[in-house]
């Protein structure tokens, strides 16, 4: 059977939309940021919270010997190029997303050193104004662009 002009035209139209949204994915975290550092493990573990505290993160947890995990929350809707997140197509809609980035640092003693191995995550919360109810918070919306990952393992790798 053979479509008519229109029809033909719709038809095009609705497959070109459903490929459009399947292209819309959720957005991957970037992989963990590995390195080397000639500094011991709890010293690499000072410079980091260190760093991170400069950088506007609250330390949430430390095993001085191992792992660090550190929060910062970001105001609504400014990513400041560290952060993307899927619901934000429009800046109406990245202005009620809350996110709040983590941090997981985790390092190992080697011969030469340490190895490090840095994670991250992003937690959205969604704000409302009106009396709807609110969309429950989200890890899979908004991740980091690894920008603050990469420059904190540069730092860490070449401390003393």
């Amino acid at each position: 059977m053979r479509l008519p002009g229109p029809a033909l035209a719709l038809f095009a139209l609705f497959a070109l939309a459903g490929c459009a949204g399947q292209a819309i994915s959720t957005p991957t975290a970037p992989s963990p940021v590995r390195a080397l550092s000639a500094a011991p493990p709890r010293t690499v573990l000072r410079h980091a919270a260190r760093e991170l505290a400069a950088a506007g993160f609250v330390i949430t947890a430390i095993d001085s010997t191992s792992t660090l995990r550190a929060e910062r929350e970001h105001p609504p809707g400014e990513f400041a190029g560290t952060l993307v997140c899927r619901s934000a197509d429009t800046p109406e809609h990245a202005a009620t997303i809350a996110p709040t980035m983590i941090i997981d640092i985790a390092v190992q003693s080697r011969d030469a050193g340490s190895e490090l191995v840095v994670a991250s995550r992003v937690n959205a919360a969604y704000l409302r104004l009106s009396a709807a109810p609110t969309r429950p918070m989200d890890g899979t919306d908004c991740r980091s662009t690894g920008v603050i990952e990469h420059r904190l393992v540069e730092r860490l790798a070449s401390a003393p």
